[in-house]
C-alpha cells in the first residue's frame, strides 16, 4: 500500500509503480521492504526508509537494480519514477549485459516468505473451520467451551498481525533502532509470545475416546469409498478428501488403540 493511500490522500497511477516496486524488492531480496503490522507498518511505509546498502540480502544485487527499487519506492508520488522511466531505466536496458548470478540467499528468503504466507492462510482457515473438535487438559486453564461465534475478527487479526511482528523482530536492521524498541515495548506482543510459548509446551488430548466399533466403521467407510469410485454421480473431490482423512496418522493411531 503506497504512502498516499495510507494517509488517505488523493492518489493515481504512481500507486501502481509503488506496488511494482514492492514486488521487485521481494523478487530481488526475498524480503518485504517494510516490516511490522498495523500502525507500525503504516508508519514504516510513510517513512519509506530502505536499507539496500546495509542489508545482507542486497550484497549481490547490482547498484542499478537498487537504484530502480529506490526510485519506485519514493515516498513522494510526484518524485516517484513513471512507468516510461522504469522501462527506460539502465537496469532494464542493460539486462542482457548483466552477470548471471544464482541468488541462493534470495531463493531461500522467498521460500520463507511463502511459508509465512501459507501459515497465515492456515490460521484463518483453522478459525473459520466448522470442524472444531473439543479438547480437554488436566490443567486448570483449558481451551474447551469455545465456539466459532466467540472467535472475533479482531482476535484473528491480532494473531495474524503478531506473525508479522515476530518476523519484524527477526529481520529488523540496526538502523531501525527506534522502530525495534517500540516493538520490544509492545505489551500486547509480549502477551501473545507468552501464549504461543505455553501452547507449544502443552499436550492436548481428545475429550472423547474413539468408539468401540471404530475399527469396523473404518472398514465400512473404506468399502463404501471403493463402491463410490465406480458411480458416475460421485463427487471425486469429496471422495478424495474423505480418503485423505482416513489415511491421516492420528486417525490410524486412534483406531489401532481401540483394536488392541
Amino acid at each position: 500500500m503506497a504512502p498516499e493511500i495510507v494517509e488517505r490522500r488523493q492518489y493515481g497511477k504512481p500507486v501502481d509503480i509503488w506496488a511494482a516496486g514492492v514486488l521487485l524488492h521481494i523478487l530481488l531480496s526475498g524480503t518485504l521492504p517494510f516490516h511490522g503490522s498495523g500502525r507500525r507498518l503504516a508508519e514504516a511505509v510513510c517513512r519509506g526508509k530502505l536499507h539496500l546498502d546495509t542489508s545482507l540480502h542486497w550484497q549481490l544485487i547490482s547498484d542499478t537494480a537498487k537504484d530502480l527499487v529506490q526510485q519506485m519506492l519514493t515516498v513522494d508520488p510526484k518524485q516517484r519514477i513513471t512507468i516510461q522511466e522504469v522501462l527506460n531505466h539502465k537496469w532494464l536496458r542493460d539486462r542482457d549485459k548483466g552477470l548471471r548470478i544464482h541468488l541462493a540467499e534470495t531463493v531461500e528468503e522467498l521460500k520463507k516468505f511463502n511459508s509465512r504466507r501459507k501459515l497465515k492462510t492456515f490460521v484463518l482457515s483453522a478459525v473459520n473451520s466448522s470442524k472444531w473438535y473439543p479438547y480437554d487438559d488436566s490443567n486448570t486453564d483449558t481451551f474447551s467451551d469455545f465456539g466459532d461465534d466467540e472467535v472475533s475478527f479482531c482476535a484473528v487479526s491480532t494473531i495474524v498481525d503478531s506473525l508479522d511482528d515476530i518476523y519484524c523482530l527477526q529481520e529488523s536492521q540496526p538502523q531501525e533502532r527506534a522502530h525495534l524498541l517500540a516493538l520490544l515495548e509492545d505489551t500486547r506482543l509480549h502477551i501473545l509470545l507468552e501464549l504461543f510459548d505455553r501452547i507449544d509446551n502443552r499436550v492436548l488430548t481428545p475429550l472423547r475416546a474413539p468408539l468401540n466399533d471404530a475399527v469396523q466403521c473404518a472398514r465400512d467407510a473404506a468399502d463404501a469409498l471403493r463402491d463410490l469410485e465406480h458411480r458416475r454421480d460421485t463427487d471425486y473431490r469429496d471422495l478424495q478428501e474423505l480418503r485423505d482423512l482416513l489415511c491421516r496418522p492420528h486417525f490410524k493411531v486412534s483406531v489401532s488403540r481401540v483394536s488392541r
